[in-house]
């Protein structure tokens, strides 16, 4: 008989009928994790979990069972002779099955899940209907169409699990590191960058901005007499906080409207971003910056679960290139020595690089790849091409910024110290004509202040460079850009 639950009532009472019957409920994981497996073999236990595939033989009927919190797959076995409905069963239709844990005979697993009840969740679909199937090997922009879905296919639940990974590598070393996260706020009234590639917020309602309206105040300005917008970079409120908490770094989504439909740009991402008070040399800060990457890449080396394998079959080498951030030092080069490379090598470029602008993505790919396809810090830039509160370094004529560049992905982090200089920075915001908005952060430098120095992180980025991510939209569950923003 098939029996399909199909309110949450009818799941409550299946499920505490279970536990009346002091039967154990696992998840697919929850057995994996088990030190000893042979401690397992003879237990009656319900496992929940999504079926993967079917396969019917003579005798028996073997699924293969995922919760999507592992690479690894249960096999349940079904006796032909129970009347189970096995007939309702297709790629990942959900299902609770309660059995007894035996010893498995196949190479490569040590036990499996003979099953005397199958309880079917919801009927699934069968492979014609589903945009997916458990036996093709979709590419990624096929499987991008299907948002709402695609963490049910192999490939991208496993990008998501490396992706939390990811964060808790970056938690971890910061907290090692006696960092304080601060939760920086996603509406601002200050365009941090100063470039203009901003979302403005207002509400929707009309009315409401006409009732709120103070005289002489646009509909932009209604609700907070101001007008305010997402964020693109939490670094001056953690500069803020970083007047008082010497080490401080945020997590959080960033927003920019720029008309860019490339392969690693996104409008909304993910900045991890960092700040340090009493920082007097730039070297302080590239230390930081290598040694975060570095501990990404060892994090995920020592605590993956199986997830490199999964990644290896449709991408090469990635545990061999993880180790090779371990193995290899940064590569430093000024720009100037950067734009004499790139000089010497015009003729490759589409767009010619020229002395003292910024560098355009291929230059960037092209600058890792001379110098052996390492990540590597371009410093000491030219004052014009870089944000008001950026120090200047008077010795060099030159910005105390940096840029880090890696392969196959280009600018990964961007950073500098900060101008500490009260009339310095006093006569830069005169100049842009923003005194007025950025009154406060002019005081940091009254108040106690001491030289900073910070960086911000792509985190998409990061993903791509790790795990050899070709396109930024497959390493975020639902990707934001220009004329695409579904669900």
């Amino acid at each position: 008989m098939v029996t399909i639950l199909s309110s949450a009532s009818m799941m409550a009472k299946y499920l505490l009928r279970h536990q009346r019957c002091n039967v154990s409920t696992y998840s697919v994981t929850d057995l994996f994790k088990w030190k000893d497996s042979s401690a397992l073999i003879g237990k009656i236990l319900t496992v929940n979990g999504w079926i993967t595939s079917v396969r019917n033989q003579k005798e028996f009927t073997f699924l293969h069972l995922t919760d999507g919190l592992s690479p690894r797959l249960l096999q349940v076995v079904i006796p032909k002779t129970l009347d189970l409905p096995v007939g309702e069963c297709f790629s990942f239709t959900a299902v609770v099955i309660k059995g007894q844990v035996v010893e498995s005979p196949k190479k490569g697993q040590t036990f499996e899940l003979m099953a005397d009840s199958l309880q079917v969740l919801s009927k699934g679909t069968n492979d014609v209907a589903f945009p997916f199937t458990s036996k093709d090997n979709h590419p990624p922009d096929y499987v991008r169409k299907y948002l709402h879905l695609r963490s049910k296919t192999a490939r991208f639940s496993n990008t998501l699990r490396l992706r939390s990974l990811l964060t808790s590598s970056i938690h971890d070393y910061f907290h090692k590191n006696n960092f304080v996260q601060i939760h920086t706020p996603v509406l601002t009234s200050n365009d941090c960058e100063g470039g203009g590639e901003i979302f403005s917020i207002k509400p929707d309602s009309q009315k409401l901005c006409q009732m709120m309206a103070k005289e002489g105040k646009s509909e932009e300005e209604a609700y907070f007499d101001k007008k305010v917008f997402l964020t693109v970079s939490g670094q001056l409120h953690l500069e803020a906080v970083c007047s008082g908490i010497e080490k401080v770094y945020n997590f959080n989504p960033a927003f920019r409207a720029e008309n860019s439909r490339g392969r690693r740009h996104l409008s909304e991402f993910w900045m991890v971003e960092a700040e340090m008070a009493f920082v007097f040399e730039i070297s302080e800060l590239l230390s930081v910056m290598e040694n975060l990457v570095r501990y990404c890449a060892e994090y995920i080396l020592s605590h993956e679960n199986g997830e490199i394998a999964v990644l290896e079959k449709t991408t090469k080498s990635v545990k061999e290139h993880l180790r090779a951030i371990l193995d290899r030092p940064f590569e430093r080069i000024t720009y100037s020595d950067a734009v004499k490379i790139l000089l010497e090598n015009t003729s490759r470029f589409q767009t010619k690089p020229v002395d003292g602008d910024d560098f355009g993505k291929e230059h960037e790919l092209f600058i890792t790849s001379h110098l052996g396809n390492k990540p590597t810090f371009v410093t000491d830039w030219p004052r014009h091409l870089k944000p008001f509160y950026v120090r200047f370094d008077e010795e060099k004529q030159t910005a105390s910024a940096i840029d880090l560049l890696v392969p196959d992905v280009g600018e990964l982090c961007g950073g500098s110290l900060r101008e500490f200089n009260y009339d310095n920075l006093r006569s830069r915001l005169e100049a842009i004509r923003i005194l007025n908005q950025l009154e406060w952060y002019l005081e940091l430098r009254k108040f106690g202040g001491t030289p900073t120095g910070g960086f911000g992180l792509g985190f998409e980025r990061l993903m791509s460079y790790l795990f050899k991510i070709n396109h930024i939209k497959d390493a975020i569950p639902f990707p934001r850009s220009p004329h695409n923003c579904q669900l």
